[in-house]
């Protein structure tokens, strides 16, 4: 992606292979917006294999169930909790969630220590890459700026997914110096390039792209369905499958004009095929609608 003339409203979508789009719309929506950011996870993911959820219900409509997946509402009118608060952040350049990401410590401790030339101490930034989007030009801008900060070599140089990315996950270290280094992280993770370079740089080199900004147009569900996995219901004692749980929370979203901004679901670990099984209801009724096919992500 040379640095070179651009069309304005040519926008790029990210997408995982492992994803699937279960309604339409989603060139309509990114055309009409900026771009997207969101501070951590806190606009993707959604799950109640841990956490506050872990022991509720899974019944749709019922408000344990729903209360986790409310939360990651958007609405500029009137104003969602996560819109008024991802907007004080935004402001307040306030990046605690990502500073205290252990898997990301590397990164965040690269740039406090204010080791690369050309970008600030903070703000970190972070995000999830599935559906992540910007403007074209945006990114040619981004390419063009990390060209000798060192990141443009580590980036070409990632083994663990075979497409440009860095390593800068849990192991980039200051030397001696003033210098550093940025080693493959322990643990797998080499989308760092979409992940933690990109919304940081935008936050810090165009805050104000970021007052008409979208989440990114896919949610990630943090759910084993890869089994016969179920839950006992505890106010009828029924089990309820987590695959038919995956099926309403698409049910749910498209519904919602809470959830507009929403188009795809990703649920880590879980193929492709998994995820069209978990919607097939869904999914019929799309296609009875007269709608296109769920689309693999690229």
């Amino acid at each position: 992606m040379p640095c070179a003339e651009h069309p304005p409203d040519l926008r790029f979508v990210f997408m995982a292979s492992n994803q699937i789009l279960f309604r339409p719309g989603l060139e309509v929506w990114v055309a009409s917006q900026q771009l997207s950011f969101c501070i951590a996870n806190m606009c993707t993911d959604f799950g109640w294999e841990h956490g506050p959820y872990s022991n509720q219900s899974l019944l749709p409509g019922q408000k344990p169930w729903r209360a986790p997946l409310d939360a990651l509402s958007w609405r500029v009118e009137p104003p969602s909790p996560l819109y008024r608060e991802l907007k004080r952040l935004r402001h307040s350049e306030e990046d605690g969630a990502v500073a205290r990401d252990s898997w990301v410590r590397g990164w965040t401790g690269l740039l406090r220590g204010d080791h690369v030339p050309g970008w600030r101490s903070r703000p970190v930034g972070k995000m999830p890459h599935e559906g992540s989007f910007y403007p074209v030009w945006l990114l040619r801008e981004f390419l063009c700026a990390i060209g000798g900060s060192g990141f443009d070599a580590d980036i070409n140089r990632c083994e663990g997914c075979r497409m440009p990315c860095s390593c800068t996950y849990r192991n980039a270290t200051a030397t001696t110096g003033g210098a550093w280094h940025i080693g493959r992280p322990p643990k797998g993770g080499d989308c760092e390039f979409e992940e933690l370079l990109l919304p940081t740089y935008v936050w810090q080199r165009h805050p104000e792209l970021l007052a008409a900004a979208a989440p990114p147009s896919v949610l990630r569900l943090f759910l084993d369905v890869r089994g016969e996995l179920r839950r006992r219901d505890a106010s009828d004692r029924r089990d309820v499958s987590v695959s038919t749980v995956v099926d309403q929370i698409a049910s749910y979203i498209s519904s919602s004009d809470a959830f507009q901004h929403v188009f795809g679901l990703k649920v880590p670990k879980a193929d492709f095929d998994l995820i069209e099984t978990a919607l097939h209801a869904t999914l019929r009724h799309a296609r009875r609608s007269e709608l296109p096919p769920p689309q693999r992500g690229r």
